[in-house]
């Protein structure tokens, strides 16, 4: 039973700004948000996304929102 759960997590990877890779279970995504493009002035320079997770934590990424989509696989959040 164990394996079964195990085979459903989808891992995606993702980049911190400080160049760390850091996997994410691609099920708990609930929203991707733009990053410092745009009207988003708080966020860091090179976060181009925060991804909110069911959790409500946030991992802020230096990939794009499309590129974390592609990631897991233009699947509607």
């Amino acid at each position: 039973m164990i394996l079964l759960a195990a085979a459903l997590v989808e891992l995606i990877t993702v980049h911190m700004i400080d160049g760390r890779a850091v996997q994410i279970n691609s099920q708990q995504i609930t929203q991707l948000i733009h990053g410092s493009e745009g009207p988003n002035k708080v966020l860091v320079k090179g976060v181009h996304c925060v991804i909110r997770l069911t959790d409500s934590s946030f991992v802020s990424v230096a990939e794009t929102c499309a590129e974390v989509e592609a990631k897991i696989g233009g699947k509607p959040l």
